[in-house]
């Protein structure tokens, strides 16, 4: 088959490479194309070129840089798009009007991950409950595979998983949107919240962007479940309207039999995704001492309100991640006292 990679991307374990790989294994022709030059994504074309020569596949990829050209994609059987790119491109019309089959790296994974997906999303959040749901579940005594937005890109670590394995993937908003065009949902689904964020995309409209969230139940059937924030707006009125059963969640709920404060993870925010991983950790049966030793052995990631040090009594903070007004406000609360 003739692949076209629509877009590498710069990220090492982004999903332009890792569908590369993934075709690479195939043994399909590739053309990969980006719109920056083979210069400026020097290190990309590198690793993927050091990919091919060990499988001997070389002669099989066309790269095509600098700019996109129609003949990449009408001449494809399919086309493999990096996430960033918008379902709205020309581009994209292009090859739906020749009839020309679109995927994603992680429309791809869906289709062929033989192991059960646990999926989460939210505005904020996501990487935080994504890795603290896979080390809980490390207990289940099941192989726990964490992908997605973060770590290895899940096409990237497919062949190392098996059927009786669990998957947790954190899916962003831009993954969301093509598998809302391929229709697919996680049989297990996490909604944390929906805030105000990426809205230049979607036309500064909150109802669209909570909308392209929504796509993580909305092709859950009665057997799937979402767990679910009973407290946020969008994420209450979506737990309303899925076909799957609903685990709501709720930091004010005085019925919680776990100490939460068990956690390392500091702020109100993060109470709320201790809780929700908690929700999932007792779907799969976790013990409350289980829970609350996870809880405790479980280390806050990279530039999310990371303690860095404390000097002349001074204590600094990497919160990297705050990249909007609602993440900086809750950071702060969270170091209020």
């Amino acid at each position: 088959k003739k692949v076209t990679i629509f877009g590498l991307g710069r990220y090492e374990h982004g999903s332009g490479i890792a569908a590369a790989k993934f075709f690479i294994d195939q043994g399909a022709n590739l053309v990969i194309t980006d719109l920056q030059s083979k210069e400026d994504l020097s290190e990309q074309v590198e690793r993927i070129t050091d990919y091919a020569g060990k499988k001997k596949t070389l002669d099989k990829i066309t790269w095509h840089m600098g700019g996109h050209a129609k003949e990449d994609i009408l001449e494809a059987d399919l086309l493999v798009v990096n996430q960033a790119v918008p379902v709205t491109s020309e581009w994209i019309q292009i090859a739906k009007n020749a009839g020309i089959p679109v995927e994603t790296e992680m429309s791809l994974f869906f289709k062929l991950c033989p192991a059960e997906i646990i999926g989460i999303t939210g505005t904020r959040g996501k990487s935080t409950t994504s890795a603290l749901i896979a080390h809980m579940l490390e207990v289940t005594g099941k192989k726990v595979h964490l992908g997605g937005n973060i770590t290895l890109a899940a096409l990237e670590q497919l062949p190392a998983i098996k059927k009786e394995d669990l998957v947790v993937l954190e899916l962003s908003n831009f993954m969301l949107e093509y598998l809302n065009e391929q229709q697919q949902s996680p049989s297990i689904a996490v909604l944390l919240n929906v805030l105000p964020d990426h809205l230049s995309r979607y036309n500064g409209s909150m109802d669209d962007y909570a909308a392209v969230k929504e796509v993580i139940t909305k092709y859950q059937t009665a057997d799937d479940l979402l767990i679910c924030n009973r407290q946020n707006k969008y994420t209450n009125e979506i737990g309303q309207r899925t076909k799957a059963r609903v685990d709501w969640y709720d930091i004010t709920d005085d019925n919680i039999d776990v100490n939460l404060q068990a956690t390392t993870l500091s702020g109100a925010h993060n109470l709320e995704n201790v809780l929700a991983a908690v929700t999932v950790a007792q779907h799969f049966g976790l013990e409350q001492t289980e829970i609350e030793n996870k809880l405790a052995s479980f280390r806050p990631l990279e530039g999310r309100i990371q303690f860095v040090d404390e000097i002349d009594r001074v204590t600094f903070i990497n919160d990297t991640t705050s990249t909007t007004p609602v993440a900086a406000v809750a950071a702060i609360e969270a170091l209020r006292d």
